[in-house]
């Protein structure tokens, strides 16, 4: 492969003690190992046997070098910046989108390569990387690299594609239609890169020579073709990043058993309309693997297939309170007090519960009383 993709490369950086944004002496000399190491890592890159019996390779090291391995695992290159920026890790499989940052903010060290026995035999291409090294000094070690793949559906293509234009312009595929409307794209600003590497072969006279090096017309160029027609409905052509938003595509949908106005967004609840016009469901956050379940579709290939109708009912948390025999608790639900349509307790707490946000749940009968909002009396019929 005659060029190697940032997005792809994985780069162990070593991190500096207690998360200050100090810049940190490199290590002269190896000395006795503190018994652990706590690791930021990309989901998959550090397994120990629970995913899969067959990939295992931090059980034997723990044995061999009585050293704890723990590791929080990340989703995104912003969430491995925002975690090395709260501080109390040791290393940090970082991508190219996030080890610049990472080394421009203090928040990484030099790392003596002299000190690494397999370092000759890390591809020259990686040795010195301007992704990891700056002004000469290593801040990381390449350990792992693999290609952006194309995946497609055999029902569409009966033979592979030959070419990203599959992905970045709109043509005709093999059964037919269209791929308007029928491309999933990675969700981040390194997908700027990938444009940028199919223009530097199909539009050389842009003088693309690195596809994260641009000009300002480079640049321009790669936002037009990310503008097209795939996610015209969601991003409705927007050449500004900031407008590619995940909840333009992320979406959830309240769908009630009787349909109509008592569903959301329906005409029951006009505070709360669709996000995107044109397409269903309410803006939200989450993805795969998160704690408050909020997975679409895996094969979602569209601007609508990143809806989903399901996720964690209720969310409560409680502790014990600041006086005997009392509770300190939030609590939230995706809908409201009341199941009549048109109430003002029917959608009244889905606002906080779309933004993770709770209310206090009342446990005291004084806490009770002190915010009455209403009183309802219900006596029986003589």
């Amino acid at each position: 492969m005659k060029s190697f993709l940032k997005s792809c490369t994985a780069i162990a950086l070593a991190v500096s003690f207690s998360g200050q944004a100090v810049a940190q002496e490199m290590l002269q000399s190896l000395g006795a190992g503190e018994g652990e190491v706590s690791i930021i890592a990309w989901a998959g890159y550090i397994e120990r046997g629970e995913t899969d019996k067959a990939f295992d390779w931090v059980t034997d090291f723990e044995k061999n070098t009585g050293c704890k391995v723990s590791v929080k695992t990340a989703a995104t290159s912003d969430e491995m910046v925002a975690l090395m920026n709260e501080g109390g890790f040791d290393l940090v499989t970082a991508s190219g989108d996030s080890s610049l940052r990472l080394v421009a903010g203090k928040r990484v060290q030099p790392i003596n390569t002299a000190l690494i026995p397999s370092w000759s035999t890390i591809d020259e291409r990686l040795q010195n990387a301007p992704w990891h090294t700056v002004d000469g000094v290593h801040y990381g070690t390449p350990y792992v690299w693999g290609a952006n793949v194309l995946m497609y559906n055999t029902n569409v293509f009966k033979e592979a594609p030959k070419s990203w234009n599959v992905v970045f312009e709109e043509t005709t595929l093999g059964d037919g239609k269209s791929n308007k409307g029928r491309v999933q794209a990675y969700d981040g600003p390194i997908h700027v890169a990938d444009a940028a590497n199919y223009l530097m072969f199909h539009k050389p006279e842009l003088g693309i020579k690195d596809p994260y090096e641009l000009t300002e017309d480079q640049y321009k160029a790669a936002l037009d073709l990310l503008s097209g027609p795939a996610f015209e409905r969601a991003f409705a052509r927007s050449t500004n990043p900031d407008d590619w938003r995940w909840g333009k595509l992320h979406r959830i949908t309240f769908d009630a058993l009787l349909g109509g106005a008592a569903s959301i967004p329906g005409a029951g609840t006009p505070q709360f309309p669709a996000s995107v016009p044109g397409l269903p469901g309410l803006a939200v956050d989450g993805g795969f693997g998160v704690v408050d379940a909020s997975s679409h579709n895996v094969r979602a290939a569209a601007d609508d297939h990143f809806t989903f109708g399901s996720g964690p009912n209720r969310r409560y948390v409680g502790s014990p309170g600041w006086r005997p025999g009392t509770i300190d608790a939030q609590s939230i639900l995706p809908g409201g007090n009341s199941g009549r349509v048109g109430s003002a307790f029917y959608a009244n707490m889905l606002g906080r519960w779309l933004t993770n946000d709770t209310y206090s749940f009342r446990t005291d009968i004084g806490e009770v009383v002190r915010d009455l909002a209403s009183v309802e009396v219900f006596r029986p019929g003589r």
